[in-house]
């Protein structure tokens, strides 16, 4: 894929790129979670319990890549390189990756290149774009407080009328309101037929999420020597308040033609993002099912200010969590520091063989 093909995609990360773009290459998104790691599967499920995910090479150097820590959902290691830096990415799927990558390039190899000076006058390039994250479709509506209640009475009015041994039936459902008012089923049924909170549970934990990326570049060169430079900042909220991911990113290449035959190359870059997620967020905690789960008759919030649940538990009145004090309290955050760095010295031995050797370091925190 060149450069042309993955100009402005709104991605957080390289491996992102691949989605749709590529014959043969199954890409999908691990988790929702801004900035996680993508599923590529470029050979397929190769191995039950061996390699199934592809190796990465940036500039003919292996780097880290999948998930970089437990404590998050889905912490990308790649999601710290700017794709904007993306001059091309090949894939290679048959046997050729295996014999020269090794064992591990079974599973196939992404080998990225990044973008370099070229001979020229200096250019300088700035692109921004921002959007809304929100869901694909509208899904399911949750109850409000009238048609919970609407729910209720039919249930109960449907349950006495099948049953008359019980010693009630109702002929309307005004009678229904009006006994359950009464406390006929007990204090909880009666505090959702007498309360006036009507609480919106997808409008509290939820919100149109915000993205917008800038970069920045520099670059040229002459007969000898040529440069790159580039900065960028991402950030990428998901439709879940509290759940978020950014990057700041530079890089800065030199090469530098000493002679005919011998080019010496420096590559250095340097990034920092930071992850919001929430914990307990596959479990009852989780802010999307809370709109289905939850209970419109419950505030979010006491009269005082203070945060609504039972004292004995701390739940609400059907036993879950007060989701928006979740997000707000219980998160969890994580900052990842990475910086990359090599020397390439290339010497022409004949006219169709050159050796090359890169020494690289690479430090991530």
């Amino acid at each position: 894929m060149k450069s042309e093909k993955i100009k402005d995609v709104p991605v957080a990360s390289v491996d992102k790129m691949l989605q749709g773009r590529v014959a043969g290459v199954q890409t999908g998104s691990s988790s929702g979670q801004p900035g996680g790691m993508a599923s590529v599967r470029v050979r397929g499920v190769s191995s039950i319990n061996g390699v199934v995910s592809p190796i990465y090479v940036v500039d003919g150097v292996r780097v880290a890549s999948g998930d970089l820590t437990t404590g998050n959902t889905t912490g990308n290691i790649l999601a710290n390189m700017n794709p904007d830096d993306v001059e091309n990415i090949t894939v290679l799927k048959d046997a050729v990756s295996t014999a020269v990558y090794g064992a591990d390039a079974g599973a196939g190899v992404i080998v990225i290149t990044t973008k370099s000076g070229k001979k020229g006058k200096a250019r300088f390039n700035l692109s921004m774009n921002t959007g809304l994250n929100d869901k694909a479709i509208e899904g399911h509506k949750s109850f409000t407080t009238d048609s919970w209640r609407e729910y209720l009475a039919y249930a109960v009015m449907n349950t006495y009328n099948a049953t008359p041994s019980w010693g009630a039936t109702f002929n309307n459902i005004s009678e229904v309101y009006d006994y359950l008012k009464a406390g006929g089923e007990g204090a909880d049924l009666q505090n959702i037929f007498t309360t006036d909170v009507n609480t919106d549970w997808k409008k509290a934990t939820q919100r149109l999420g915000y993205q917008q990326n800038v970069d920045f570049n520099m670059s040229g060169g002459n007969d000898k020597f040529s440069y790159y430079s580039s900065a960028n900042y991402f950030n990428q909220e998901s439709i879940v308040k509290g759940s978020y991911f950014n990057r700041l990113a530079f890089t800065n290449k030199i090469g530098y033609q000493a002679t005919d035959k011998l080019k010496i190359s420096t590559d250095f870059q340097i990034s920092y993002s930071k992850l919001s997620t929430l914990s307990q967020g596959g479990a009852f905690a989780n802010p999307i099912l809370a709109q289905f789960f939850n209970r419109p008759t419950d505030a979010i919030k006491k009269d005082d200010g203070s945060w609504n649940w039972n004292a004995s538990n701390s739940r609400l009145s059907n036993g879950l969590y007060n989701i928006p004090y979740i997000q707000e309290n219980n998160y969890s955050r994580a900052g990842t520091f990475r910086a990359y760095a090599n020397l390439g010295v290339e010497y022409k031995i004949f006219k169709n063989l050159t050796y090359k050797f890169v020494f690289l370091r690479s430090i991530l925190i």
